[in-house]
């Protein structure tokens, strides 16, 4: 009959033992970090520079009547810290608009960071000449240092400009880094 209250007893002291050996091994397990964005290969860009840009005498090969633009940014994001933006951009003011209006662009050129590696790409898109805007779809097409092999794409929409010279540019988009 004693055997009982004994056995009760020891199992209660087991049960309480184990809960304390329990908490206090989730209390040693250390906190999560947060994962550096580039440990964490897929990241998702979203930047939005200060650009300025200017006329530009068309590269070869550009269409007839074409328009062209030096674009040049500036943007610190958490993710990548300072990055520059230098592009030039041909717009296809002579030719066929779209439904809405908007000329052909393309535009091609570098993001560069404070370390001074480079993303490339490639933007296809419309300008509005009404607006002073413009809509484009970027593509990476490669990179160096820590960008090198990048792949990524997304959208970069460019509202109205603030002056003749002076405007921003959203970056909206993925880029996936090479493991």
């Amino acid at each position: 009959m004693r055997k009982t209250p004994v056995l009760a007893l020891i199992g209660s002291l087991i049960l309480a033992i184990l809960s304390v050996l329990i908490v206090s091994a989730q209390d040693a397990t250390p906190a999560p970090t947060a994962t550096p964005p580039f440990g964490n290969r897929n990241i998702q860009l979203f930047v939005e520079f200060d650009q300025k840009f200017a006329t530009l005498h068309c590269p070869d090969g550009s269409p007839a009547g074409a328009f062209c633009l030096t674009v040049t940014g500036t943007t610190t994001s958490p993710t990548f810290g300072d990055l520059s933006l230098e592009r030039t951009l041909v717009a296809d003011i002579s030719g066929e608009h779209d439904e809405f209006g908007g000329a052909a662009i393309t535009s091609n050129g570098t993001l560069t960071d404070s370390d001074g590696d480079t993303l490339e790409f490639a933007l296809r898109g419309a300008l509005y000449l009404r607006e002073g805007a413009a809509d484009y779809r970027y593509i990476i097409t490669g990179g160096t240092g820590k960008f090198d092999g990048a792949q990524g794409h997304g959208v970069v929409t460019i509202p109205p400009p603030t002056s003749n010279s002076i405007g921003t540019e959203i970056w909206l988009g993925s880029l996936r880094l090479k493991p």
